[in-house]
């Protein structure tokens, strides 16, 4: 079990991840839009706060819809399948 410190009220693993070809992979997947910047555990962070304002200005990754719902708004999405044995 991790540290209690690098966890968050939900109890999930807060990290910083790191791949060789990336020095730091938070920064990598906030600059090319596939992540938000959570103010909340990095606040004050102007690194990821500009990468973050750069992905939005390009309409990167997620920022391509119009619309983009935080990952803190809860969704309930329903999917509908055929029901003769289509693909699921």
């Amino acid at each position: 079990m991790p540290p209690k410190n690098d966890l968050d009220q939900q109890g999930s693993l807060r990290a910083h991840a790191y791949h060789r070809h990336a020095p730091n992979l938070n920064q990598e997947l906030v600059k090319q839009g596939w992540c938000w910047w959570y103010r909340k555990y990095a606040p004050g962070d102007t690194v990821l706060e500009g990468l973050e304002n750069i992905a939005r200005e390009d309409r990167s990754g997620l920022w391509a819809d119009p619309q983009p719902v935080p990952p803190c708004v809860r969704i309930d999405v329903v999917r509908v399948f055929p029901k003769s044995g289509g693909e699921r």
